[in-house]
């Protein structure tokens, strides 16, 4: 559950050390001076006019920490995908910075790039986060950080300015699970949830969704049951109105042996549809879990074509129901 995963100690996997650098890294780092930008601040309360960066068109950047001299420089690139590395888009110019959300725990932060007009730090505030190709935000997290080698300067940066401390770098580097043989952690894509109410989307159909339960101290994988969608015809004597299901893996589609037809249905006429669903985690208020520590999975808003249910014949009207 949601609120036990949040407080709960999670296991060890062993020693967990935060990595080195690598010296043949200070060389090549050393090597590359010249060219690269010197980051004097992250800390988005205070930008650097001298910190401001053009990134349009480049496939990486290198920059250093003037806090962290002795520590080689960090490569960092836009984006890669089936092997072909992406360059920046047009108008990637602004601030790379640490980035917290308010109620958020630290382990959660990451570095992303702030984009603005112009190098002027008062821009900062009205700026807009640099995004990838697939919508998601550029960043680097904590997670990656903490366990990279080549991220020693940027870990020396961020403990210098006290936007992280040793005790939150420990635990990003202990949040794992077990997987078989594998032992994985959060990704740079992984989807992490801190507390009920927080919204965030989800495909349906859907095989699963992957997301982390993290808290201040601790985390936990969270795999949910595949999830599909359907429309119900509840005939009435003056109109036929669509009922919308979404439907968790135990209560999944069945067919009957002996009708052909969907059980759950009771052999009423369906439709399976597609649909994007913004969802929630909630504590249960329904009667039966009054007195437990149960947790539902609530859709909040969802976005469909209905044009397929609305021209059937008869059909005047649809409403959304969820049932995980």
């Amino acid at each position: 559950m949601l609120d036990t995963a949040l407080n709960s100690s999670s296991s060890s996997q062993g020693e967990h050390c935060i990595p080195k650098s690598d010296d043949r890294a200070k060389v090549a780092s050393g090597l590359r001076k010249g060219s690269t930008l010197p980051l004097r601040t992250l800390n988005q309360a205070r930008p650097n006019v001298e910190d401001f960066a053009d990134l349009t068109g480049r496939v990486s950047r290198s920059v250093r920490f003037a806090l962290a001299p002795e520590e080689p420089g960090l490569e960092m690139p836009y984006f890669k995908s089936g092997g072909r590395t992406i360059q920046f888009p047009p108008e990637s110019q602004g601030f790379f910075y640490w980035h917290l959300d308010p109620d958020a725990p630290p382990v959660s932060g990451q570095l992303r790039f702030r984009t603005t007009r112009s190098s002027d730090p008062a821009r900062f505030p009205t700026g807009r986060d640099l995004q990838l190709p697939d919508g998601r935000t550029w960043n680097i997290p904590l997670f990656r950080i903490a366990r990279g080698s080549k991220y020693s300067g940027l870990r020396a940066h961020l403990l210098s300015e006290k936007l992280v401390t040793a005790d939150v770098l420990h635990t990003a580097l202990k949040i794992s699970s077990r997987r078989g043989e594998r032992i994985e952690h959060p990704a740079t894509s992984s989807l992490l949830i801190w507390k009920f109410g927080q919204r965030f989307l989800v495909d349906l159909p859907s095989t699963q969704v992957t997301l982390w339960i993290i808290g201040s101290s601790a985390g936990e994988r969270l795999v949910l049951p595949s999830l599909s969608s359907v429309c119900v015809r509840e005939s009435r004597e003056s109109e036929s109105t669509w009922i919308c299901y979404v439907l968790g893996e135990p209560s999944g589609l069945h067919i009957s042996p002996h009708s052909a037809k969907n059980d759950f249905a009771g052999g009423a006429d369906y439709i399976p549809f597609k649909v994007r669903a913004l969802v929630q985690f909630e504590r249960s208020t329904l009667p039966e879990h009054k007195g437990t520590r149960t947790v539902v999975l609530r859709i909040v808003n969802s976005w469909q074509n209905q044009t397929a249910l609305m021209t059937r014949p008869g059909c005047r009207k649809c409403r959304t129901m969820a049932w995980i």
